[in-house]
This record gives structure tokens, sequence and C-alpha cells, in this order.
């Protein structure tokens, strides 16, 4: 059987439907309901938080994150992320709309896919 173990934990963000790594490896954008997070990539340290293995390195969640609020009539039930460059995020929902989330602007496109 294959064993879960806690790296790292944040508990001020609502619960993540979803999450992906950019693709330079420097963010990390966590995915809500009705917001995104994106973490930059921390430094690394020895882990001391408690419930952390102390061998972990990197802490993603321990870093400070930039959130951006979604729109409620848009998102509504946010369940995927990923990144189509370093500047976009595509996020679908369980509806089956597909956005694209410019990270430079925070501008959003509204097609339907």
């Amino acid at each position: 059987m294959n064993t879960l173990t806690l790296v790292d934990r944040h508990d001020t963000i609502p619960p993540p439907t979803a999450a992906a790594l950019s693709p330079s490896g420097d963010r990390l954008a966590v995915l809500g309901y009705a917001s995104v997070w994106l973490f930059p990539r921390p430094e690394r340290k020895r882990g001391s938080s408690p419930g952390l293995r102390p061998d972990d390195e990197t802490h993603w969640l321990s870093t400070k994150p930039r959130r951006i609020a979604l729109p409620a009539d848009q998102s509504q039930q946010a369940e995927a992320v990923t990144w189509d460059d370093p500047h976009t995020l595509r996020i679908a929902n369980e509806q089956r709309n597909v956005w694209t989330l410019s990270l430079k602007t925070k501008a959003r496109s509204n097609g339907r896919r």
C-alpha cells in the first residue's frame, strides 16, 4: 500500500481543488473554488514545523502567496488548473467551462471550450 507523507500545510486558505507547478518551477498555483494562490519557490532549508518530515528541504506552502480572486459567476466550482505558459493559467470548472487567467494583467477570457 502506498503511504502519503505530509510535507507542508497552509491553514489559512480554503480547501484546494487543484495545484500545478509553473513551467520554470518557480511558482506553485493552488486553486480553490473562488481564488487561486501563487506560492513562490521557497528557499532551501531544513524543515522544522510540527508534523513535517525533518529532511524535507522545500516547503512551498510556507512562503507568502499572492491571492487572485476569481469571479464567482464564472468560476462557479473551479476544479482544475494548469499553466499555458509562464504568465497564463488555464482554469476549468465542474460545469465544463474553461478560462485563461493572465497573470500579467489579471484579465480573464470568458470563452467556453
